[in-house]
């Protein structure tokens, strides 16, 4: 079997078996094209792979001078097809088996103030059908903590369980996460009313999700959705440069866990299917804790 034929069966199951999203599913795809590349150019057989010829191919990632993450999630795409490949018995063996693991590097993520996300989120307030639509975005990004793949997917569904615009059908959405996982997350009072208004005035019939557009999809886009942040950060007088669809997301959490919500509330509203990705707030937290120790400890210069 080639490699290419290999890498089709791998996205084909990620899809109908793991149920992933098309962007995960594209990223697998990316992080394997090089490795595709480099088989093709040396004429390796897939079944022949050993440990030697994968720390070949690393060399010859080096050599592009990747960062540090993008290196890291190249080994787990490629450890991941390994294993689906000795799953189906197309290899016996996986080469990386014996490797070590590389670390993964650690950033601790941006977030805005939440004095910021104040001003973000009060400058959308002209009552056209656009304006609201925007600020109904920022407000689901930061109060949901939803993924923007989850939000420009959105379906009516998830949001509305009746025809009538009244505050019942409005408790809480639904989200579909990444291997369509489906978690509840309760809405914020304040949005309410704004979205009674928005899919009062802007839903038609047999529309099937809530950001609808005329493209390919059928859905608002990333590319959109970050447009619309970028807009609204410099009309809030913020630093476009600061604030993502990804900002919003770990603003989200940060704050709640600033409040004094526990990680594992956190978690269950994210979606992570493993506490140690959500753990990262905590260091950003400790972080934060350290820096008002340092300023206003009564002995002066704190130490760790």
């Amino acid at each position: 079997m080639s490699v290419e034929e290999a890498i089709i069966l791998f996205t084909d199951y990620l899809l109908l078996e793991r149920g992933l999203s098309k962007n995960t599913i594209d990223s697998y795809r990316t992080d394997l094209e090089d490795f595709k590349i480099f088989i093709k150019k040396n004429n390796f057989e897939l079944k022949k792979l050993d440990k030697k010829n994968i720390l070949n191919y690393y060399d010859f990632l080096d050599k592009k001078q990747f960062s540090k993450s993008t290196l890291q999630r190249r080994y787990s795409s490629l450890n991941q097809f390994f294993k689906y490949l000795i799953k189906q018995k197309i290899l016996q063996q996986n080469p990386m088996l014996s490797m070590k693991r590389m670390k993964k590097e650690f950033k601790l993520p941006k977030f805005l103030s939440f004095d910021e996300v104040k001003r973000l989120l009060s400058v959308n307030t002209c009552e056209d059908k656009k304006t609201l639509r925007n600020r109904i975005i920022l407000e689901l990004l930061y109060s949901t903590g939803m993924r923007v793949s989850e939000l420009c997917s959105l379906p009516i569904k998830s949001v509305s369980f009746g025809k009538e615009c009244n505050d019942n059908d409005y408790k809480f959405i639904i989200i579909k996460g990444k291997g369509q996982k489906e978690r509840i997350v309760p809405l914020k009072k304040e949005i309410i009313p704004l979205l009674h208004k928005y899919m009062c005035i802007s839903l038609v019939d047999k529309q099937k999700y809530l950001f609808q557009s005329n493209g390919k999809d059928k859905h608002i886009t990333r590319r959109t959705v970050e447009n619309i942040i970028k807009a609204s950060a410099l009309k809030a007088g913020i630093d476009p440069s600061k604030v993502s669809p990804h900002t919003m997301r770990h603003s989200f959490a940060t704050h709640l866990l600033q409040k004094g919500l526990d990680i594992r509330e956190i978690q269950e509203l994210l979606g992570h299917s493993s506490i140690e990705t959500t753990a990262i707030y905590a260091k950003i937290n400790t972080k934060k804790t350290m820096e008002i120790l340092k300023k206003y400890h009564p002995l002066g210069k704190y130490k760790k």
